[in-house]
């Protein structure tokens, strides 16, 4: 996340805020120094096309987030809705970058014409080629398994302590490594960052 906010936001970044992940971006954004606009909806809904086109009229921001799959709410932004944000965001000469870790999310932010994937732990060869036709970056963020792996020995939540847990981030980490090795393959551009 921090990556896409370094690289693809000038001055100003428009934040679509629906949600726990959705908020990092932003304060991620304010941390990196940049002008942050957010737009919020009620934790658990998404943003419509009608509030981002008056937001982005208002902000002058030539950036904008957009969390297709809010982790914390399990809310899911519809394609289309994503598709106008993008378009718009465009025709102002406005880059779009999405949060998803799952390959739904990945494959909607890429059908939406998203400039970046951040994460993106779960490429297949399809989605990679696309990603590449489209000139859509893949923003990686395999460091972030480091941390998840620390806190094994740093806290006692079951997801990073317990051995099953243990097992799931294992699995998730091979499985973002081989996503990276697909998107590379294919030539997707590749920046990384954290989470």
């Amino acid at each position: 996340m921090e990556a896409a906010i370094r690289n693809g936001v000038r001055k100003k970044v428009l934040c679509l805020v629906g949600g726990a992940f959705a908020q990092r971006f932003a304060d991620i954004a304010t941390a990196c120094g940049k002008e942050v606009e957010l737009l919020k909806v009620e934790q658990g809904r998404t943003v419509e096309a009608d509030q981002v086109r008056a937001a982005l009229r208002a902000s002058g921001a030539d950036a904008v987030t957009v969390c297709h799959s809010e982790s914390a709410t399990g809310a899911l932004a519809p394609v289309a809705e994503i598709a106008q944000v993008v378009a718009l965001a465009h025709a102002r000469g406005t880059r779009v970058t999405a949060h998803s870790g799952n390959l739904a999310g990945a494959r909607v932010g890429v059908v939406a014409g998203v400039d970046a994937i951040e994460h993106g732990f779960e490429l297949d060869t399809d989605l990679a080629a696309e990603m590449s036709s489209r000139g859509t970056f893949l923003v990686s963020t395999l460091a972030i398994f480091r941390s998840w792996e620390s806190f094994a020995h740093t806290t006692r939540l079951a997801r990073f302590a317990e051995k099953v847990g243990r097992a799931r981030i294992a699995a998730r980490r091979e499985r973002a490594e081989e996503s990276v090795r697909l998107a590379r393959a294919a030539g997707v551009r590749i920046a990384t960052g954290t989470d």
